[in-house]
């Protein structure tokens, strides 16, 4: 069960529970709802609505995207979230452009592939003879990939 709390000048006073022995705090001029059990915002007290000590975040009261309180704070949170990624996004671009102007090679260097050097004649054979790729894979027991690979290296070479 939900229990509506106002706080400060919006509230009457008399509808807010004294939290730690002090007033309510007047600087929170809004209404939210409160699943009991949840912290109050600016109490700085550790006790919860009603009164029992519980490992809580401070943050409860606003996780709930149903109310206005929840979804400002969830906007909020996603700009700080998305103003970073840019960040590094940033950083990690013009580190990229920073390697390239010094000469560096990137991205994954050309391998030497054994396999697919072994079976490049047979490959280039069943093409010739009109064979499918899916054909020639299932054949020689490698992946229509590979077989694509094989083809097209040899087409970059000629």
């Amino acid at each position: 069960m939900e229990q509506e709390v106002r706080i400060g000048a919006v509230g009457l006073a008399h509808d807010v529970p004294e939290f730690c022995g002090r007033s309510p705090p007047i600087f929170a001029a809004w209404r939210f709802w409160l699943p009991p059990g949840s912290f109050m915002i600016g109490s700085n007290c550790p006790r919860t609505i009603h009164g029992s000590a519980q490992a809580e975040s401070a943050l409860a009261p606003y996780s709930y995207l149903s109310s206005p309180h929840g979804r400002m704070l969830a906007k909020f949170l996603y700009g700080i979230a998305e103003f970073e990624r840019d960040l590094i996004s940033e950083r990690v671009k013009s580190g990229l452009a920073a390697a390239r102007a010094r000469g560096r090679k990137l991205g994954r260097q050309v391998g030497v592939r054994p396999k697919s050097e072994k079976l490049y004649p047979k490959v280039m054979e069943a093409i010739e003879a009109g064979r499918s790729y899916r054909w020639i894979a299932r054949d020689l027991g490698i992946s229509k990939n590979t077989v694509t690979e094989i083809v097209r290296r040899h087409r970059e070479t000629a």
